[in-house]
């Protein structure tokens, strides 16, 4: 536990600091940032997780987006007000992969998932014969780093 918290911390806060990738972790897309997200996905798997009510997982989620938002606002402004650059959002930090409060809003979401009832028999078994396809969705991920892109690409 503490090995993943280490790492999180470092990678994921250290990692997204702006203008800095010192781990290679390019925003979330590189395969070194999906080992750290598996390593979370199975420590949740093999030691559980707290079981608190499903309010409270989703109550947490809604608190860290808002705080994301919060934080993007307050860099806006700060942008706008003080190095007089332009007034979009800094979404840049706020929505790159690395962001620990991403990070929670999605472990969260996560839980609570998979705590969900799901009682329709036809909608269990459509899932259990789509989950098969999730690894079409790591492709991106896997191929947006220069070893694995010639691995892919030839």
């Amino acid at each position: 536990m503490k090995i993943i918290l280490a790492g999180l911390f470092l990678f994921s806060v250290l990692g997204s600091i702006p203008g800095s990738d010192r781990y290679g972790l390019a925003g979330g897309y590189s395969v070194l940032w999906l080992l750290m997200m598996y390593l979370v996905g199975a420590y949740l798997k093999l030691h559980g997780y707290p079981h608190l009510k499903n309010v409270v997982y989703l109550g947490i989620y809604f608190l860290a987006s808002l705080a994301n938002l919060l934080i993007s606002d307050s860099l806006s402004w700060v942008k706008v007000r003080f190095l007089h650059g332009d007034d979009k959002l800094f979404l840049g930090v706020v929505i790159a992969y690395t962001n620990p409060l991403l990070v929670l809003e999605v472990v969260c979401l996560f839980i609570w998932l998979l705590r969900f009832p799901i009682k329709s028999l036809w909608l269990q078994k459509s899932l259990l014969s789509l989950s098969p396809l999730a690894p079409i969705f790591y492709k991106p991920t896997l191929s947006s780093t220069p070893s694995s892109r010639e691995l892919i690409h030839g």
